[in-house]
This record gives C-alpha cells, sequence and structure tokens, in this order.
C-alpha cells in the first residue's frame, strides 16, 4: 500500500514539473530512489511481521512455566507420530504421569517452590529420555512423553530413567502403553491413563505397563 500511494504521489508530482529535461531527470531519480527505500522498509515489515506470528504460534503451543510443549501442541504432534509409525511400521510408545503427592510439596514449601520444583523436574526428566523422545505438560502436575520408534520395553526403560532422576527426592507415577498400530490416539492415551492409575493403586513411585499388574512390569525408584 505505501508504494502504491509513493507512485501515486510520483506520478502526480511529475505532471506539475515544468517541460525542463533537467528537471523531469531531476526527478526520476528522486522517485526511483524514494521506491527503493519503501520497497525496503516494506519488505522489512513484512518479515517483522512474519517472525511476530511465527513467535505468537510458538508461543501458544509453549508451557509457560516449564518452557515444554503444552497440552496443544501434544494433540497435534501425537496424531503425527501415528500416522508416521503407521506409514514405517515402526512401534511407538506414549507414556503418562503424574507426580506423588505434589499438593502436600506445595502446602510444605510453597507454590513458589513448587513452580520452581516444576522447571528443575522438566529439566531433569528432559536429559534422561532420549533425544527423540518429546516431553509435555499436560498440566498441573501431569505430564506425557511420546517415545517414537520404541517398544514397550524401552520407554518403559527411558521413563524409569526419568523417574529416577527426578530433583529433591520427589517422585512420580507413570503408565506406559505401546500403540497398537489400530487405536486412536484418544484411545492409546486412554490405555496409558489405565497404567497410571494402576501405578498409583500399587503405591505410587512406579512405572507400570499397560495391561500389565504392579509384578515384573512395573518399575520402581529406589528410595536408597
Amino acid at each position: 500500500m505505501a508504494v502504491a500511494a509513493a507512485t501515486a504521489a510520483v506520478i502526480a508530482g511529475f505532471r506539475l514539473l515544468p517541460d525542463d529535461p533537467r528537471w523531469t531527470t531531476a526527478w526520476q531519480v528522486a522517485a526511483l530512489a524514494l521506491l527503493a527505500v519503501l520497497v525496503v522498509l516494506t519488505a522489512r515489515l513484512s518479515r517483522q511481521v512474519t517472525g511476530q506470528s511465527r513467535q505468537i504460534r510458538e508461543l501458544a503451543r509453549t508451557d509457560e512455566l516449564t518452557g515444554l510443549p503444552n497440552r496443544r501442541a501434544w494433540n497435534e504432534e501425537l496424531p503425527r507420530a501415528l500416522e508416521h509409525a503407521r506409514r514405517e511400521g515402526t512401534p511407538v510408545c506414549v507414556a503418562v504421569f503424574d507426580l506423588d503427592r505434589f499438593r502436600q510439596f506445595n502446602d510444605e514449601h510453597g507454590p513458589a517452590a513448587g513452580d520452581r520444583f516444576l522447571k528443575a523436574a522438566a529439566a531433569a526428566w528432559h536429559g534422561a529420555l532420549r533425544r527423540v523422545d518429546t516431553l509435555a505438560r499436560d498440566g498441573g502436575e501431569e505430564f506425557a512423553v511420546l517415545l517414537p520408534g520404541a517398544d514397550l520395553d524401552r520407554a518403559r526403560a527411558a521413563v524409569t530413567r526419568a523417574l529416577a532422576a527426578t530433583p529433591l527426592g520427589q517422585t512420580f507415577s507413570a503408565g506406559v502403553a505401546l500403540w497398537d498400530g489400530a487405536e486412536t490416539s484418544d484411545e492409546l492415551v486412554a490405555r496409558a491413563d489405565g497404567a497410571l492409575y494402576a501405578a498409583k493403586a500399587a503405591g505410587r513411585n512406579r512405572v507400570v505397563a499397560a495391561g500389565a499388574g504392579a509384578g515384573p512390569d512395573a518399575h520402581m525408584r529406589s528410595s536408597a
């Protein structure tokens, strides 16, 4: 719009020039310089707007406290991961976990300490998981992990490492589910949730595979 307005102004000014080639040449040079400046400024403004739009989209997909992907990002990524696993014929697992007695931690240490703990825990868990895994915050003290290319044993081992890395002696309970190749993302997460509830019922501080009990398929953090 700015370029169009400048062009119109140049044309209007040109019509008012005296009938002198020197004036015409000078006006043409000035007009071209003005248009060049406007084109550069417009391009810069466009890039700035595009960058800001990208930042806004990323902020909408990022948990403000931990910097992890949020539920919106998770809901976008999980179906894509399942579709990729379907095309490639590779396994994919989902884990959901919930901090044990986190409300008690907040009551004893205060909400600010709870926020600091969540940030530290997210960083520790991220470091314990594989590089290809996606750790997301579902809300509050609830988190989810997407483990592409992992069978149930590898997924459970990765989440068990994260459990062992939880700072300040805190623990979480987790459920892990292997995609069966046909269920929806909601159905897969629901099975992982069921395993999480089983982990809570079995005494917390453990990782339970979907469809398994609290025996050999449950892994606990050592209290030592």
